[in-house]
């Protein structure tokens, strides 16, 4: 016996490959109601072109055919599911098709802002906005801010890694947490409470992490697993020590954890010899002028032996910028070149913004705030697997009719969501009443209208 979603799923507007997919999280939801409200939301915002709320989503996809506005805005505040078991799936379906066991999985960690309108928005408040123009010397704006956890993906034809969003947590500033009634946790506290979900799930897997500035400090650092490795960027006055020397015997006392203190970061640069290493920037190799060397940073307070790295940039004031590996093993073009990787997290946030339009939804109560980001970010993610598991043809991405973009050759989100996209609502028939294939007669008009916009 069919169940009663059967007939809603078969006539959604979605590609049969992307239906095929999202029945994995069928898991997900207690309800079969549930699941549909899922899919037809999820292809909603996949085919509303530059709408991005959940009203234009609906009606993207024609859901109040089959049931009331109310009952998919219910789907985020009221039924019960939650966001973090779906990336759980999805990343075990990353693991199985994707990525090796044995070999080590470069995760990315990161906070993105996004702008709200509304004192009833559930966590926000007035937080720092990088997007703001620098005129706005504070750069403070009224919003809700995610730190998310992503995996980094080799897509073939992507001029860089694919960051696929799996876990992300709401960071709720302290006075507003106090008026909520709710705990506080500072940015590397939510990175840190994912991270160690993660190892524990996948205790056998080494992981390599990479962070900014704002994550590298002693609450990310205090219970490092062994297995995983972190790169990321200190301070310039960051204070540095040599390895303390052995116990001498018969020696009183306890052992030293710090040795003597090294020259500064700067000091260095003055004094020090420089290296030019290629460092791989995606299709190219950069010049890098660069120094290394092994230190103890008091960021990790377990007292581990971290490599250094002390890079100078090309520009007119020679800016200097000290990254780390706690790893002091790896050699210094395999951190510089991982940490180029980390752009790729930035490019995420930019195309789920432009494209999928995150920062246009406006909810405001809790679950729906919670639940509504996560799942436009599986939206991303969906797309580049069903790319990846089809084979990464470039073939079967239909071309952007952009006049002054002629000489693009790699795959973006665009090209993908134009490739969900255009089958639908391009298709070259249709399916009558009596089940014969009638060709569509769309006006050219209209047919250029949606391939300039899509």
């Amino acid at each position: 016996m069919s169940h009663p979603g059967e007939t809603v799923l078969s006539s959604l507007p979605i590609l049969p490959s992307l239906e095929a997919r999202l029945n994995i999280f069928r898991s997900a939801f207690s309800h079969p109601s549930s699941f549909e409200n899922f899919v037809g939301l999820t292809a909603g915002s996949l085919l509303s072109v530059k709408n991005p709320t959940v009203a234009d989503s609906i009606r993207a996809a024609n859901l109040t055919q089959y049931k009331h506005f109310s009952a998919f805005y219910r789907f985020f505040h009221r039924a019960l599911w939650e966001p973090d078991l779906i990336g759980w799936i999805f990343l075990s379906v990353l693991f199985n098709e994707f990525l090796d066991n044995g070999a080590e999985t470069i995760l990315v960690i990161d906070d993105t802002f996004h702008p709200r309108i509304g004192r009833k928005v559930f966590g926000a408040g007035f937080q720092h906005d990088p997007l703001l123009p620098m005129a706005n010397k504070q750069q403070v704006n009224w919003g809700n801010c995610w730190v998310v956890l992503t995996v980094l993906l080799p897509v073939p034809g992507a001029r860089w890694p694919v960051a696929i969003p799996v876990l992300s947590r709401l960071f709720i500033p302290e006075k507003r947490a106090a008026k909520l009634g709710v705990a506080f946790q500072t940015k590397p506290q939510l990175a840190a409470a994912m991270l160690a979900d993660l190892t524990t799930r996948y205790s056998y897997q080494r992981f390599l992490v990479l962070v900014d500035q704002g994550y590298t400090n002693k609450t990310l650092l205090r219970e490092l697993p062994k297995k995983v490795t972190l790169l990321g960027r200190i301070p310039l006055n960051a204070a540095l020590y040599d390895e303390p020397k052995p116990r001498k015997p018969g020696q009183l006392g306890r052992s030293r954890k710090w040795g003597m203190r090294q020259d500064s970061c700067s000091h260095r640069a003055q004094n020090e010899t420089w290296d030019v290493l290629a460092v791989d920037a995606g299709d190219k190799e950069a010049p890098t002028r660069s120094q290394s060397f092994t230190a103890q940073w008091k960021g990790c307070t377990d007292g581990r032996l971290c490599r250094v790295v002390l890079v100078e940039r090309d520009n007119s004031r020679k800016t200097l910028i000290p990254y780390f590996s706690t790893d002091p093993d790896r050699s210094p073009t395999e951190i510089l070149s991982n940490l180029m990787k980390r752009w790729s997290i930035e490019l995420m946030f930019h195309e789920v913004k432009e494209e999928l339009g995150v920062d246009g939804v406006q909810v405001w109560c809790e679950d729906s705030v919670r639940r509504l980001f996560p799942m436009r970010l599986l939206s991303y993610g969906l797309l580049w697997w069903d790319y990846w598991a089809d084979g990464a043809d470039p073939d079967t991405v239909p071309p952007a009719h952009r006049p002054w973009y002629r000489h693009k050759k790699t795959i973006c989100f665009a090209d993908l969501l134009r490739r969900a996209r255009l089958p639908i609502l391009l298709p070259d028939f249709y399916i009558d009443l009596d089940g014969n294939e009638v060709a569509s007669k769309i006006p050219p008009q209209t047919v250029a209208w949606i391939k300039a916009v899509c």
